[in-house]
């Protein structure tokens, strides 16, 4: 992630306080942590009748000396970060990846790589257009704006609403933007969704879900070895100029996920959603157990199911489930 490459230092933030919903812990079956990991990009599609679950990754640097992509693929979330053998290669980079984004477009498959130094290695597209995502997958080049520029952002995020597809994407660890994507490799119009000065908080790893009539943009702020990362949201109506900076300009902005002392979960944050083992939509992200917020990596990834409020599509506050594994 942008922060560790800036060596920003986090101010404090007031600790989560109890609820009830801390008590639970298992749900749909499915045990947190998930395993070790990071900066998840979750996404689920049924295949043959069953649900499987996708988790992209970077191995950096890796056994023979490359840089590569890898895709953790599983019909059983409780196994897909932790067994090995879900683990499958599916691209030499040339460059050294920070980070990845999966999202789905038609039949066609996509990933998101954004380079540790993105000034020249910038936002680059992986495609699969096939139904075995294990293999197939092709570089697509460069994301570049109407100009013909290279696109400079980290922690990139697609999605699509009303037929258009959309980035979202971080820049200078303070900024998030949105852009059209005009074609897979080329965006237009690009606009500031939030943004703020200073160091910290650090603003990074946008996502979005799109519920029924409401756009969800989230990111993470502050720092991720620190117990007040977490994840904030504002929401607005599909019909919106989501490439418009009035669009977003003075909206409320609400914290939707932060550190639990009660369950030991702190820092919360590199979100992403998916289709859950329920058909609806939950949320990934990573974290570290800590009951004093002090940190202990590597950090742990956790998913659980979303809640909304408002006519029901807006994401609301969650609290951060406790974990039954990995959490020693």
């Amino acid at each position: 992630m942008l922060k560790q490459l800036l060596g920003i230092t986090a101010i404090a933030s007031v600790f989560a306080s109890a609820s009830p919903l801390e008590e639970r812990q298992t749900v749909q079956g499915v045990q947190n942590a998930l395993g070790i990991g990071k900066d998840p990009s979750a996404f689920s599609q049924v295949v043959s009748g069953t649900r499987q679950y996708y988790f992209p990754n970077i191995a950096v640097p890796a056994a023979n000396g490359r840089n590569l992509v890898t895709l953790q693929i599983s019909n059983d979330l409780n196994t897909v970060l932790s067994d090995q053998a879900n683990d499958y290669t599916i691209w030499n980079t040339t460059y050294t990846p920070n980070d990845t984004g999966f999202y789905k477009y038609g039949t066609n498959n996509y990933i998101i790589t954004v380079a540790i130094n993105p000034q020249s290695s910038g936002i680059r597209v992986l495609q699969n257009t096939g139904t075995d995502l294990t293999k197939g997958w092709k570089e697509l080049g460069q994301i570049k704006d109407e100009n013909g520029k290279v696109l400079v952002g980290y922690d990139s995020q697609a999605f699509d609403v009303n037929g258009k597809k959309y980035l979202l994407y971080g820049y200078s660890g303070h900024s998030i933007y949105i852009a059209q994507l005009t074609s897979e490799t080329t965006v237009a119009n690009a606009a500031l969704i939030v943004s703020t000065t200073g160091n910290p908080p650090v603003q990074e790893a946008p996502g979005a879900l799109v519920q029924g009539d409401t756009v969800n943009i989230f990111w993470s702020e502050n720092m991720y070895q620190t117990p007040f990362y977490n994840v904030r949201r504002l929401s607005t109506s599909t019909s919106s100029n989501l490439v418009s900076r009035s669009t977003w300009s003075g909206l409320p902005i609400t914290t939707i996920l932060q550190n639990s002392t009660t369950n030991g979960v702190q820092g919360p944050g590199s979100a992403s959603t998916f289709t859950g083992p329920d058909g609806k939509p939950w949320l990934a992200y990573d974290c570290y157990y800590s009951k004093d917020g002090s940190f202990v990596g590597p950090r742990k990834v956790q998913v659980q199911p979303i809640t909304f409020t408002g006519n029901g599509n807006v994401m609301a506050s969650m609290v951060p489930l406790k974990p039954t594994r990995f959490n020693t």
